[in-house]
């Protein structure tokens, strides 16, 4: 009879054991970054509004509208604004930005721009250069002709470290049919 010192049901139980510890370690460092995150730099989305600082003269941008149901046109002229993030630090050092969209697989999309696109299902994965910021910055998304609707997602990282995902849901605009803005009118003048 020959003596092991781990039985099958053993080692099944330590590795289990092993990876359930590895899974909590993960979670709680992904939520001490998040918190650190939140504890230097004030995250918040909707949708952005340009518009020319008073103060410096230069053009800045902040929320103009906190939601986070985006509507998409049929014409591309009709979507001009940009939706995603402001990010708020609460300090005056730089600091970096990384951002990984994840966006409907039928979008046209600008490679060039990116630093990298992959496929994930019926999701394409773009990967944004980083960027050095100092004050004030900003993770925008802009639809155009082409744009599918669905979930748009932006995994932002501040300092190479994750601090928010923002999730948006991008619906179809329905246009008011005729006939009904002819019954409310109708109702306007009784």
């Amino acid at each position: 009879m020959s003596k092991h010192l781990w039985s099958g049901m053993d080692r099944i139980l330590w590795t289990l054991s092993l990876t359930i510890s590895l899974l909590i370690l993960l979670a709680v460092s992904s939520r001490v970054d998040a918190a650190s995150c939140n504890k230097y730099y004030r995250v918040s989305a909707g949708v952005l509004k340009h518009y020319t600082n008073k103060k410096t003269g230069k053009p800045d941008i902040r929320i103009g509208k906190y939601t986070k149901r985006i509507p998409l046109f049929r014409k591309a002229k009709l979507n001009p604004y940009y939706f995603g993030a402001v990010i708020r630090p609460r300090h005056r050092r730089p600091y970096t930005i990384a951002v990984t969209y994840e966006v409907p697989y039928k979008n046209k999309i600008n490679k060039a721009y990116f630093k990298s696109v992959t496929v994930k299902g019926k999701r394409l994965i773009l990967r944004e250069k980083a960027v050095t910021v100092t004050g004030k910055g900003a993770v925008r998304m802009r639809l155009s002709e082409g744009d599918q609707p669905g979930i748009y997602k932006a995994r932002i990282k501040v300092n190479n470290r994750y601090c928010r995902t923002v999730a948006f849901r991008v619906y179809k605009h329905k246009a008011r049919s005729k006939t009904r803005k002819k019954r409310s009118k109708k109702r306007a003048k009784k």
